[in-house]
């Protein structure tokens, strides 16, 4: 036998972890509970604990319906339960990518090297890397060139963990003082050592920074140990003047791999494992279409030309020319006068005490929000629909903030993991010429698809 639960998309999908319904079953009510597990999956338990399985048809934006086949309600709960699943695909697809250059050649797919990425609360994407024989959870931040991590000697770095020279045989320190600043002027110090290290199976002789003050970045919210900068070693204020390079590069110099490229897709599920960091090459079952790509304008960080954007049919000129795709920062970064174009067009929210524009969370769905399209570099075109650029907020299951957050005297956007849940982005360090004149960035549908963040 089977029966069928109406419920709103809301309702399952919002901060409730619960949703309790009551049910006419063969003429008796039944009360059953609708637990939500994670962003694309859910279960049904009914009073007696048993958990029925069936899955999800998303027929069109505000009505999900629930099928369940009551034929296997009379085993045990351990053979039951099952996961529905909430087919986003079979209601919605993501607009492709268009434009990009043309005549790139085809991207390898197969990576040298794979690293899982752990999702923190939908702001942090980290890996665990191993420096000599010590393992750490450092963050993958495309906004900065070095690679440091807590060191022993710090006495500000709380309990997370810490590498210790002695212990790995054929480490040196090199005497060297660094310094590595972050947005807002956030400085961590260290000394400059080599040791081999890993990411992803791939492993070479790299310099990184043991940190001795990392107070300012590794706070006690912070879980990770250190960052793992795959920037341009040209940002780097240590590494790039003495004519040493970053750990992705040195690994490329090294022949790791054939080519210098890596792929970044960062997962929505939060507080679990599900990203993925390729080395050498990308990974075509995170993506669907083609990858498009567009030239890097300064070499250093992944900036690239910015052509304002459109809210619907809305063209909107900004303030500034060029944008960075930086996976360390949480929002969409922008001036404040773009910022001030796009909420009053959005309209109806309040400016929070953080700074960002909150929204009622029902203007994800209802249809009185357009397409936002970012342009860059003439006529590459992505796009973000107002289920991924207005966010949920864990505090408040009613309550959305937008995706952009504004930043006094920025004089660029930044286009941070917010941007990138929705696309695959590849990287290519472009060294076939001496002065990288030939690095690119390379944008696909993620996969699976972020259809509501």
């Amino acid at each position: 036998m089977k029966f069928l639960v109406l419920l709103t998309l809301s309702a399952l999908a919002g901060a409730p972890s619960v949703l309790a319904k009551q049910l006419k079953i063969d003429g008796v009510h039944t009360n059953v509970e609708i637990e939500r597990r994670s962003y694309d999956e859910s279960r049904v338990r009914t009073e007696h604990g048993v958990y029925l399985p069936g899955h999800v048809r998303e027929e069109h934006e505000t009505i999900a319906e629930i099928q369940i086949d009551l034929k296997h309600t009379s085993k045990p709960p351990s053979q039951t339960s099952r996961t529905i699943k909430r087919n986003f695909e079979k209601r919605q697809t993501p607009t492709p990518v268009t434009g990009g250059l043309a005549n790139v050649s085809p991207v390898p797919t197969v990576a040298a090297g794979k690293s899982d990425l752990y999702n923190r609360g939908q702001f942090e994407w980290s890996a665990n890397i191993k420096i000599g024989s010590q393992t750490f959870e450092v963050l993958v931040d495309t906004g900065s060139a070095d690679l440091w991590v807590a060191g022993s000697q710090c006495t500000n770095c709380g309990s997370r963990p810490k590498y210790t020279l002695s212990t790995s045989t054929g480490a040196r320190n090199l005497s060297i003082p660094t310094a590595s600043t972050y947005l807002g002027g956030r400085t961590v110090r260290g000394h400059l050592l080599e040791d081999t290290v890993t990411v992803g199976g791939v492993a070479v002789r790299s310099k990184f920074a043991s940190v001795w003050d990392g107070a300012s970045q590794l706070t006690s919210d912070i879980k990770w140990s250190g960052i793992l900068g795959l920037a341009f070693t040209k940002l780097s204020p240590t590494l790039y003047p003495r004519g040493y390079y970053n750990w992705f590069e040195e690994a490329y110099r090294a022949v790791k791999f054939k080519h210098g490229i890596f792929g970044l897709y960062l997962h929505t599920t939060q507080n679990s494992w599900g990203g993925d960091l390729s080395i050498g090459g990308v990974n075509p079952a995170k993506y669907r279409g083609n990858i498009a790509w567009v030239k890097i304008v300064e070499i250093g960080t992944w900036k690239v030309n910015f052509n304002g954007i459109n809210f619907g049919t809305t063209a909107v000129t900004s303030s500034v020319s060029k944008a960075v795709v930086d996976s360390g920062t949480n929002f969409i970064l922008i001036p404040t006068a773009d910022f001030n174009k796009i909420t009053a067009l959005i309209g109806g929210g309040i400016i929070n005490a953080d700074g960002t524009y909150g929204v009622d969370c029902k203007r994800k769905k209802d249809g009185s929000l357009p397409n936002i399209t970012i342009k860059l570099d003439g006529n590459l075109k992505l796009t973000l629909t107002p289920a991924q650029y207005i966010l949920y907020n864990p505090g408040d299951a009613n309550w959305c903030n937008t995706a952009f957050l504004p930043s006094t005297g920025l004089d660029f956007w930044i286009l941070g993991t917010n941007f990138l849940k929705a696309y695959y982005t590849a990287y290519n360090i472009g060294w076939v010429t001496a002065n990288n004149s030939d690095a690119k960035i390379g944008f696909a549908v993620a996969y699976p698809y972020a259809l509501d963040l």
